[in-house]
Order: C-alpha cells, then structure tokens, then sequence
C-alpha cells in the first residue's frame, strides 16, 4: 500500500494537526520524500514531533520506514508514466527512455557512493593510476584517463604496440588499476589484468557483474547496468560514462586546490588566446 493509499484509509483517525501533515505529504509528496522532519513540520505549520507521530498513526515504525516507503512510491510514479508515454515513442525515443531510466535508477540508489568515494580516495593517493579498456569500452576507458590525467599526475593508458609498456611494468602496490569490461568481454583487457595483477596494484572493475571475468580478479568491483542493442550486440556505454564523470569529480573533490591549479595550468598551455592563425573572412592564414 502506498503512503497516499494508507493516508486515505486512515485520515478520519487522525488528529487535527496530524491531518495537517497528511494534507501536506499527499499534495507534495516528491517533496516530502526527500526532506526532514523539521522541513516538513515548517511547511505543514505544525511541530515536528507531529510528523513523527503521523509515521507511527499510518501503520510505521519510525519516520524513517515512512519517507522510505514515499521515496520508493515517488519512483514508481516516475516509472508509471514513462511507461504511459512509451506507446507513442518512436524507435530512438525508446532507446533514450530505455538510457534514461538507467541514469534514474544510478541516481537513485543503484550507484554505490560510499564506495565512489572511497575509490575516489584510492585513486586520489595512489603513485601512479593506469586505465584498461579494449574494442567496445575503448572510448569510455580513455575519457576516464583524459578526465582523470587532467587532475592528477602519473595516468596512464595501456594501448596496443606497446604504448604504456613502460608504465605498466611499473605498476606496483602502492599503484591503481581501473579496468573497465562489459560483454563480450574482451580478452585484451582480461590478460592486462592478470598481467598486472603480478605487481600487486589496487585493481578496480568497471563491468557489469562481479561474477564477470574480470570482476573475479578485482580487489573492488563497480557493477553498472548497460543497454545491449539486440542485433549488434552493441553496449550503449553512456552509464559507464556517466560514472566515469562522478569518479573524476569525487577524486578532485580529494585534493581539489592541487587538481584546479593543475587543470589552469594545462589548459593554460594547450589554450591559448591568438594561438591559431585563422581569420573568419578568409580561413587559414598562410605560412
């Protein structure tokens, strides 16, 4: 039963001020789901030792069980209409839906931030960072590297004909793997790992259980949820991506004067004002 459901059933048996709260968790539910007891008892004009007692009157064990409960009745509201609207989508309107409602469900709970952070603080600490990524994960592996690089020295990314060679031989305990592997599972990737893996570095998998191939060789396993195109067998990686971007802002947020400084200072180098000698009536100068 939802909490409007249990509001309905059991309104007549609430006091006057507990009608208040009621009134208020019905009519702006979303909102209450996400705010506190003292947000609430302000905007429904009570105290807030009512908004607790309305938990236990509507059948809770604490004002906790009763905000989880909305929470979860919020979600599936979402879920209900976008459920509606798919009968009228075209073909790429319901592969966006479909990558929509993965980023929701990220948001929402499916996306361990404690362990973001903590692998946020690993990588922040560790010597030196190296990135896997073969064939389908290739492009995601290497923003990863791109955005990480960009804050932090000592980023590397393995390549084929032995681009990172040196870097990977010295990998070493106090080093961060990151792999990143979904299916079919490329067997590059999988033999990097085991390859460094005799260097002792802190391995982290990105893939889509930790029962994958190379979840079972990692120290720390990231699980995301992927789109597979029937057909192709193609992964839509915008999850993956997503992630990769709240691990690179979490690991700034570890040391963020030395990554904003250090950020300023490439672009300082790479940007520059006049740099390129092109005029908008003519194009391209002339050497």
């Amino acid at each position: 039963m939802t909490v409007c459901e249990q509001i309905q059933k059991s309104y007549s048996t609430l006091s006057k001020s507990q009608k208040k709260v009621a009134d208020y968790v019905f009519s702006n539910l979303e909102y209450a789901a996400m705010k506190t007891t003292v947000k609430i008892s302000m905007e429904a004009g009570v105290s807030e030792t009512t908004v607790i007692r309305l938990a236990y009157a509507l059948g809770y064990d604490s004002f906790s069980a009763l905000q989880k409960q909305m929470q979860s009745d919020v979600l599936e509201r979402a879920r209900s209409r976008r459920v509606e609207g798919q009968g009228q989508q075209n073909v790429f309107q319901r592969m966006l839906t479909k990558e929509i409602e993965i980023l929701l469900e990220m948001r929402d709970g499916s996306v361990n931030f404690e362990q973001l952070q903590n692998l946020a603080m690993r990588i922040s600490s560790a010597d030196r960072v190296m990135v896997f990524g073969y064939y389908g994960e290739h492009t995601v592996s290497y923003e990863l590297y791109m955005m990480l690089d960009a804050i932090r020295s000592n980023v590397h990314y393995y390549r084929e004909n032995n681009v990172g060679f040196r870097e990977l031989a010295e990998l070493n305990p106090r080093s961060v793997v990151i792999a990143v592997a979904f299916p079919p599972y490329s067997p590059g990737t999988l033999e990097l790992v085991e390859q460094s893996k005799r260097k002792g570095p802190y391995t982290i998998a990105i893939t889509d259980s930790p029962l994958s191939p190379v979840g079972r060789l990692a120290d720390d396993v990231v699980t995301l949820r992927v789109n597979r195109e029937p057909e192709t067998g193609i992964n839509c990686m915008a999850p993956v991506m997503t992630y990769c971007y709240l691990l690179m802002d979490a690991v700034k947020g570890c040391n963020r004067e030395e990554s904003l400084y250090r950020i300023k200072n490439v672009q300082s180098q790479l940007v520059q004002p006049g740099v390129l000698p092109i005029r908008l009536d003519t194009g391209w100068d002339a050497p």
